[in-house]
């Protein structure tokens, strides 16, 4: 069997989303024990807005920070990430149900902003565990 022309455009398409969710689930298999650790730290923390609201320690999800010029279904390292509680993170006030712009503006922040302030907090937390 011979395919041309736009089926063979589909195919392509297909094999290459497929190949795509074979690697994403690879590598979350392969996570290294390093990034679990870090993953766990930054869960840890709580809610980063939720803190900022004045509710320290919510649960909290693991929210990828999208890199400048990375695509919609393209994660960031492991390095740059968010912990938000459920709602800040998937529900109609969180990140992923308003959209990033309108996220940074009804919370008053950038998404970098937010990871700087995660980072200088997990920096605290290790320079008072010595």
């Amino acid at each position: 069997m011979i395919i041309r022309g736009v089926a063979m455009e589909r195919l392509l398409a297909v094999l290459n989303v497929t190949m795509v969710r074979v690697l994403q689930v690879i590598n979350r298999i392969k996570m290294r024990k390093k990034d679990r650790e870090y993953l766990s730290k930054v869960a840890d923390i709580g809610c980063i807005i939720c803190y900022r609201l004045g509710y320290a320690g919510t649960i909290s999800e693991i929210h990828h920070v999208r890199g400048v010029g990375l695509g919609m279904g393209v994660r960031n390292s492991h390095d740059n990430v968010l912990p938000l509680c459920p709602e800040h993170h998937r529900g109609n006030t969180g990140y992923h149900g308003m959209g990033r712009k309108a996220f940074e503006r009804k919370y008053e922040t950038t998404e970098q902003d937010l990871l700087i302030q995660v980072k200088e907090m997990l920096n605290d937390e290790e320079i008072e565990s010595r």
